[in-house]
């Protein structure tokens, strides 16, 4: 991702996982948000297709609180907060969203959009939404403990 921001001529960089699809506004929202004086931002998340837990999980992104952030959300930049920040950090497997956004919060106000991105829930039908939710919370507790990324990359793998 950090050869891609590279390489960008444009003043905003935008990252989306593959399996998610922003909202058509996309470039009306960050350019609103810009305007305001943000320097970074995320939408709230959708799943699709739908399902009563995961509208739960998807809920709570609408609030301002790390721990809620995360790739499937989608993240705009400027690239000039993206470059103060030194990119991703590239020695992390899993997590450099999360560490990321908080870097980028440390430069400037960050946007929560009103709009949703919607991502596939395919990972968590197949792998079982609360199993998987589990899963992902673990590692986050264990990211915040401090506890090394080769264990939290095997601990996601072999669950997987």
């Amino acid at each position: 991702m950090n050869f891609g921001a590279e390489k960008s001529s444009g003043d905003v960089l935008y990252f989306l996982h593959a399996d998610s699809e922003p909202p058509i506004s996309l470039v009306e929202d960050i350019q609103k948000s810009i305007d305001q004086g943000y320097i970074a931002g995320c939408y709230r998340l959708a799943f699709n297709p739908e399902h009563s837990l995961l509208k739960l999980y998807a809920w709570f992104t609408r609030f301002d609180v790390d721990l809620f952030r995360f790739g499937d959300q989608s993240l705009f930049v400027k690239k000039e907060g993206f470059e103060d920040v030194k990119g991703f950090d590239e020695d992390l497997k899993v997590m450099e969203d999360q560490k990321i956004i908080s870097d980028v919060k440390k430069y400037g106000k960050f946007k929560i959009m009103d709009d949703c991105v919607v991502t596939s829930s395919r990972k968590y039908l197949k792998v079982g939404v609360v199993k998987l939710q589990l899963i992902f919370t673990i590692i986050v507790i264990s990211y915040y403990l401090g506890v090394s990324q080769k264990v939290m990359s095997h601990f996601y793998s072999k669950q997987l």
